[in-house]
């Protein structure tokens, strides 16, 4: 047998755990055990007990903590990591708020968030995952691999993570406003095109981009803005990228009957065309 055998309809008898898929010593493993450690209630005392259940703040925290971790930044692409990234699934415990829910919790309850994102550099500083901090020691004099210019005061190492925080969280809001202006506020990005909605629409507009894909590897050469458009021999007697179109007029009323336009550089056959049109 040449190939693994490939089924992507496969069922499972049972279902997968993704905690069994995540590598012992990976980032979201710490960022876990940090978050079940922080003592969260005030945050929790923010929320009214009124209207529909909110997502766990401690899931949210989780999920953007990582997704700072790693230098995501939008909550857009946040939203969609949690669809699409195991890590993220892992954190999420596969749930999937959107990324307005994102956003929304980030904007509303940053002043919280900037507590929370200190305690956890913190945190992770005194158990040895961030190298900065003081190199005790005591008797012999022995060179750490260390500079001096790394070693702070305790009160500069808050004021460090503060400003890390702070700027990562600007920078957070900054993506998503310039985001909701790209996209609009409901939108998320990632949306197919309705026309490509649906196996079998979707199955449709495959076979037509590769029919032009096929037509295509017969050309020499293609435009990358306008890949339709043709070298043709202008009446100036330059040549440029261009389409070919064609008039019927009305002499008496000069009113145009009919008109098409091609990519076929030779006129000789077209003419009828637009005749019959008209």
């Amino acid at each position: 047998m040449k190939f693994k055998p490939y089924e992507q309809s496969q069922i499972n008898l049972l279902p997968p755990n993704i905690e069994e898929l995540i590598p012992e010593d990976h980032m979201v493993r710490v960022i876990n055990s940090v978050v079940e450690q922080l003592d969260l209630r005030s945050l929790y005392r923010s929320y009214l007990e009124e209207g529909q259940p909110a997502y766990h703040p401690k899931m949210l925290i989780k999920i953007l903590l990582y997704g700072y971790a790693i230098g995501v930044r939008s909550s857009r692409k946040i939203a969609e990591k949690n669809k699409s990234d195991i890590y993220f699934m892992y954190l999420s415990g596969n749930q999937q708020p959107d990324f307005r829910t994102i956003s929304d919790f980030r904007l509303n309850k940053r002043k919280y968030l900037e507590e929370y994102f200190n305690q956890v550099l913190e945190i992770c500083r005194i158990v040895g995952l961030l190298s900065l901090g003081h190199v005790s020691i005591d008797g012999s004099k022995i060179k750490s691999n260390a500079s001096k210019k790394k070693t702070r005061d305790r009160e500069e190492i808050l004021l460090f993570y503060e400003n890390k925080v702070k700027k990562i969280l600007d920078e957070a809001n900054q993506i998503d406003e310039e985001e909701d202006k790209k996209y609009g506020k409901d939108k998320s990005g990632y949306e197919i095109p309705k026309e490509l909605v649906g196996k079998e629409k979707l199955l449709k507009k495959i076979k037509e981009a590769k029919k032009k894909l096929d037509q295509q590897k017969k050309l020499k050469r293609i435009n990358l803005t306008d890949q339709d458009s043709r070298f043709m021999k202008k009446s100036d007697g330059g040549i440029d990228e261009c389409y070919n179109g064609q008039l019927a007029v009305d002499s008496d009323k000069q009113v145009i009957a009919a008109y098409d336009l091609t990519n076929i550089s030779n006129d000789n056959h077209l003419f009828s065309n637009v005749y019959k049109k008209s």
